[in-house]
């Protein structure tokens, strides 16, 4: 990718002043970027910046104006010499330019219109765009580079490759141009305008460019329709174009592209930029290492236990080594009520909602012999908490 577009690449005018020609014919001009790329590393959806040519905004002014088409038109509403009618008869508008001052610039008017029975405003846009280098977010997916946000790329500098060229070219027969071909390709594609007046009592309109107004257009009931703001869209369009110039660029021989563009940016066309994935990554794997020491210390741990369980068939009944059912058999005092043959579901239902504490308590308490104290679970009214200096017989 040409961080910016090589002088005189794009195009060519017919005169220092008249539009001519565009370089390419009918590119395939989507959301996708032109440009070649090997991606390394990514799976699934990864993100990138790259710099490539892009156009800054360096002056825009914003009008409203009142209009009424279904005012008439004064006969001599045209000044000797204008071929455009008065800006308040028109309803839509995009209009692109390319001026030529101390170097090539391209100024963008879009309008539209907002009406209620023919009468409303007009609010129009006139902006400067000057030819800059620009940093892109983009997504990669399955080795495509599509553009996240055309619209606003970070402006990084303004380029050094807009300079007039006052040679006449034989070859061509006109002038060679920076922007020429960025110009052309958008009015091939954009320019448009929506013409509304009253001619003899009725509302007549003229229209530029249809497949445009039907985008844009909002309402088409009566005879003054509404429309959208086409500005952030047109602009969108032309940086884009300026992306692809800049890809197209890229496959130029180095010899050709080192005397039209910034020494220290011919080197960046052939770069390798680094990127980040996007979505869940397994960080994590098993080393099968650890993995077969976990399980040999899991087997010598069953290894230890299984004998102390080993002839639980010669008990004579079927038993769960569930606590409550072996602290029944060792005649647990709580468990005195339940009978000796319950197995540890019973003992759970019955017993299971039963609070205990473990504490101190008293025990072969009677008036012949002291009382003796021992430390135990049991109901928490049954037992106290333990003090300093109490001796505990059992």
């Amino acid at each position: 990718m040409a961080p910016e577009i090589p002088t005189d690449f794009t195009g060519s005018t017919a005169t220092m002043q008249d539009l001519g020609r565009n370089q390419w014919q009918n590119p395939q001009f989507n959301e996708t970027m032109p440009a070649k790329s090997v991606v390394r590393g990514c799976d699934s959806t990864c993100k990138a910046k790259i710099r490539a040519p892009a156009l800054a905004v360096t002056a825009c002014t914003t009008h409203v104006i009142p209009v009424n088409y279904s005012d008439a038109v004064p006969l001599r509403q045209y000044a000797f010499g204008e071929i455009a009618p008065p800006l308040d008869q028109n309803a839509f508008l995009i209009a692109l330019s390319l001026t030529q001052d101390q170097s090539e610039k391209l100024n963008l008017v879009t309008g539209y219109a907002t009406t209620s029975d023919c009468a409303g405003t007009f609010n129009y846009t006139a902006c400067t765009l000057e030819s800059a280098i620009g940093e892109y977010d983009i997504s990669v997916t399955n080795n495509a580079a599509t553009l996240d946000s055309p619209a606003n790329p970070t402006i990084i500098a303004l380029a050094n490759d807009t300079q007039i060229n006052s040679t006449y070219d034989p070859i061509i027969q006109s002038y060679r141009s920076t922007l020429g071909g960025i110009l052309a390709y958008h009015l091939d594609s954009w320019s448009s305008q929506v013409v509304l007046n009253q001619v003899r009592g009725q509302i007549s309109g003229t229209t530029y460019a249809q497949r445009v107004y039907d985008q844009y257009v909002l309402e088409t009931s009566g005879d003054c329709p509404s429309f959208a703001d086409p500005m952030y869209d047109s602009i969108a369009s032309i940086k884009k174009l300026m992306v692809y110039a800049g890809a197209l660029a890229a496959r130029e021989h180095i010899s050709w592209l080192e005397p039209r563009m910034d020494p220290n940016l011919v080197d960046a066309i052939n770069s390798t930029i680094t990127g980040y994935l996007v979505g869940d990554q397994n960080v994590f794997h098993a080393d099968y290492r650890f993995f077969i020491a976990a399980v040999l210390v899991e087997l010598v741990c069953i290894a230890l236990v299984v004998p102390t369980y080993w002839g639980w068939w010669k008990l004579g009944r079927p038993v769960s080594f569930s606590p409550l059912e072996i602290a029944k058999a060792f005649e647990a005092p709580m468990l005195a009520e339940r009978n000796s043959n319950s197995c540890g579901r019973d003992i759970a239902n019955r017993l299971g909602k039963t609070r205990v504490q473990y504490g101190s308590r008293v025990t072969d308490a009677s008036s012949a012999r002291p009382a003796k104290m021992k430390l135990a679970f049991a109901t928490p009214r049954a037992v106290e908490h333990p003090q300093n200096d109490v001796r505990f017989d059992e």
